[in-house]
């Protein structure tokens, strides 16, 4: 992980395959204004998330969440979020914005903490170490002893740590991986949230999943998981099912980088014509970090400093090396196998070597 350090038809959802994702005819529930209309950060894991999280982290008025609906309680993570089939989803726009208005009043402890300057924090709290201590397991023991709601998973900050109206004001981001069917749905439905598409070459998300991922785990238990998984892909749409063929006879790699391309396919074919929605290229960023950035704060509307701009730019140096390194580690062995999963994706355009 980088850190940034200072210097279906029926309901509007349709089958996913190419060129069809977010086709039909839509039912809008009834919008009750969030107040504060999120960006959505989305992909798959092992895509960089947490760097481009960083990064947005810098500008003083943002509020970043870190994968808030994983956490024990969270509304959002009640919704029910289908993996495919979607039409069997009756979608609750309502459900959807009291989880969001949950979400970005408070805090939570998958959420980093960085000594970065934000418009909302009190600087009394700040100087003295108060912040830091509302951020860490061990401090915010302490502080519940106070004020008994510092001790769940998620918590609203306290008056002393914060100034009501700048962070109610503050831009949320949210860090999501899942609710792959609530975040096609926000993309149609809800224009005012800004969905950022963060996509990496399966060749560098094969080679961290390996490394970072596999390595740690029950081999038995994750093919078994992986075939499940794409098995109900397959079976819920014959689109997919022609496109993986024999799920049984396929590889752990091959298993995944397929659910790859399903994941990240659906937002790019449901986003690519939309206002709301931004692409950024893994590669791209570990190219020019800083060029890539402040268009991705521009489609945001963050402002754009040259202290930020300094800062991104140090916390890009030597990621070009990063994004490339599966090439030399596993590009011969996975070669035939990422040929089959991309060069029939409209996403191979994003790599044309």
């Amino acid at each position: 992980m980088r850190t940034v350090t200072p210097a279906g038809a029926r309901n509007g959802m349709s089958s996913i395959e190419s060129g069809s994702v977010g086709s039909g005819v839509s039912v809008r529930s009834d919008h009750r204004a969030v107040g504060r209309a999120p960006v959505l950060l989305v992909g798959s894991g092992r895509s960089g998330s947490n760097w481009v999280l960083d990064i947005f982290d810098l500008s003083p008025v943002t509020h970043c969440r870190n994968e808030p609906q994983s956490l024990k309680g969270s509304p959002l993570g009640r919704l029910p979020s289908p993996l495919c089939d979607f039409e069997s989803v009756e979608p609750d726009g309502k459900a959807w914005d009291e989880g969001i208005r949950w979400t970005v009043e408070r805090m939570g402890r998958r959420d980093a903490w960085h000594p970065y300057e934000k418009d909302y924090w009190r600087t009394a709290a700040l100087r003295v170490g108060l912040i830091r201590a509302l951020r860490s397991p061990r401090g915010r023991r302490l502080l519940s002893m106070t004020s008994s709601s510092l001790s769940g998973a998620e918590w609203v900050p306290p008056r002393w740590a914060v100034k009501p109206d700048e962070f109610r004001g503050a831009r949320p981001v949210l860090l999501i991986h899942g609710l792959m069917y609530w975040v096609l749905w926000a993309l149609k439905e809800r224009p005012d949230t800004t969905v950022v598409h963060l996509v990496r070459h399966p060749g560098g998300v094969l080679n961290s999943w390996i490394n970072r991922f596999l390595k740690n785990n029950d081999f038995d238990r994750v093919i078994a998981g992986s075939h499940n998984r794409l098995k109900k892909i397959a079976g819920s749409d014959p689109h997919w099912a022609d496109l993986v063929g024999a799920v049984e006879s396929m590889s752990l790699e091959e298993s995944e980088l397929w659910y790859w391309r399903y994941r990240n396919e659906a937002f790019h074919v449901a986003g690519r014509d939309a206002q709301n929605y931004q692409l950024i290229v893994y590669e791209d960023l570990a190219a020019d970090a800083s060029g890539v950035a402040k268009r991705m704060y521009d489609a945001c509307g963050l402002e754009w400093t040259e202290q930020i701009d300094r800062t991104v730019t140090a916390s890009g140096q030597g990621s070009l090396q990063i994004a490339t390194k599966w090439k030399a580690r596993i590009g011969d062995k996975y070669a035939d196998v990422l040929a089959r999963v991309l060069d029939t994706s409209p996403m191979r355009a994003f790599w044309p070597e």
